[in-house]
């Protein structure tokens, strides 16, 4: 696409005009052609249409970048963030179902491509069961592939992926994996329609994802607990959000900044981004900037302004507690109290 919604060339995923949504609506599209190909394949009604090869180029520019260890990213999940049951594992382990039905009818090598790196997503996932969690149909498949000696895991994948026609950044670095949600004058803040995702909304200000060893981070209610005026990342108006006249959706849902820069660059595997921020429904504007290297990654805060007489507050971290109550907070090398 160069317009619209669906794919883009650089791997990005718009839909409803301007909202990202590659493991919400595209992660449906993936499901639904996975299907219907392998139905036909094999059949009189095989599809050979060369452009078959653009759900190929999908899995490896679209999807590879945005699983972690068998986890979708939430920064592409629009309001499915919101929905009772809906977890980062669950919508990650339905691509990888669909990616490796995709792999059986894909050329030899996309499918030996397709099939290690879900087999490296299904062992690394220390949350949720690849083989336990597969629909009937797959099942079997699962299993081989998993029982496979020949397959070898992908590995840990590694690099800096901009996605500039959605404004989201990922930075993937040994043991970590880290999001930047951002919005312009070309795509949305958030998206809140049919009484979902009715407090999205900072979610597209500048919001940082962290993945690390603690892969239930983002699974274990985080979005029914977390503090929707403090989101990581974050430079905010502390103005309390007011209910909506239309109780189907949010205030502020579905707005595009006047400002179109947002943006980045990248050298190998590190890069940098920014975003000018001109938030919704005050005077708050803001240049954000970050810069993500191997092991560090600096956050930056310019140009904050506000004229409303409100607090202005920048949220440089917000992590669910454990069960148990004993996750380390760490500040320069030394555990805080």
């Amino acid at each position: 696409m160069t317009s619209g919604d669906g794919f883009y060339r650089d791997g990005s995923f718009i839909q409803h005009g301007y909202h990202p949504y590659t493991e919400g609506y595209g992660a449906a599209l993936l499901g639904t052609m996975a299907s219907v190909l392998t139905w036909l394949a094999g059949s009189a009604w095989a599809v050979t249409d060369p452009a078959q090869t653009n759900l190929y180029r999908w899995v490896y520019d679209s999807f590879e970048p945005l699983i972690y260890r068998g986890a979708a990213w939430d920064l592409v999940r629009g309001r499915e963030v919101s929905r009772s049951g809906s977890t980062p594992q669950g919508t990650g382990h339905s691509i990888l179902q669909n990616i490796l039905r995709v792999s059986q009818f894909a050329p030899a090598a996309d499918s030996a491509r397709m099939r290690s790196m879900v087999k490296y997503w299904a062992l690394s996932d220390t949350v949720r069961n690849f083989t336990n969690s597969v629909p009937l149909q797959v099942l079997a498949d699962a299993k081989a592939l998993m029982a496979d000696s020949t397959t070898v895991p992908r590995g840990e994948l590694l690099g800096h992926y901009h996605f500039g026609e959605m404004d989201r950044v990922i930075h993937l670095r040994p043991g970590y994996g880290f999001g930047l949600s951002l919005f312009s004058s070309r795509i949305a803040n958030f998206e809140s329609i049919n009484s979902e995702n009715m407090c999205g909304w900072y979610t597209g200000d500048g919001m940082t994802t962290l993945y690390n060893d603690q892969l239930d981070h983002y699974s274990d209610s985080y979005w029914p607990t977390v503090n929707p005026y403090r989101l990581p990342g974050t430079t905010v108006d502390t103005m309390v959000r007011t209910p909506p006249s239309n109780p189907t959706r949010a205030n502020g849902q579905s707005w595009r900044q006047s400002y179109p820069w947002v943006g980045g660059a990248k050298l190998d595997g590190v890069g940098s981004a920014g975003m000018q921020l001109d938030a919704w429904g005050c005077s708050l504007t803001a240049k954000k900037s970050w810069f993500m290297f191997d092991r560090e990654i600096i956050c930056l805060g310019a140009g904050i302004a506000s004229s409303d007489g409100r607090v202005i507050e920048t949220v440089v971290e917000n992590r669910r507690l454990t069960s148990t109550g004993t996750n380390a907070f760490v500040v320069n090398g030394s555990v805080m109290p």
